[in-house]
């Protein structure tokens, strides 16, 4: 997410999320990263990504985590038109 924020591609975000996701076991941890990860995507990845994260939180019974997991799916964006 700083990546992007930094003017990096949101692409290259994505990719260090995933490489990551690979090395990770404790679900706690794979929430976090898929919750960054929807936050620098677009679209139906976003969706997919949030609920992912939620997945992940209630795996772990995280119950922020699934909150903020919640929180990004109901968030309207301009660019769900696409889902």
């Amino acid at each position: 997410m700083l990546l992007e924020r930094l003017g990096g591609r949101y692409t290259v975000a994505q990719e260090i999320c995933d490489r990551s996701l690979g090395l990770l076991r404790d679900a706690a941890a794979r929430g976090r990263v898929l919750l960054a990860r929807g936050r620098v995507s677009k679209g139906s990845e976003r969706r997919r990504s949030y609920t992912a994260a939620l997945t992940e939180f209630s795996v772990a019974k995280d119950q922020l985590g699934k909150a903020l997991a919640l929180g990004g799916l109901a968030f309207p964006f301009s660019d769900d038109a696409d889902l």
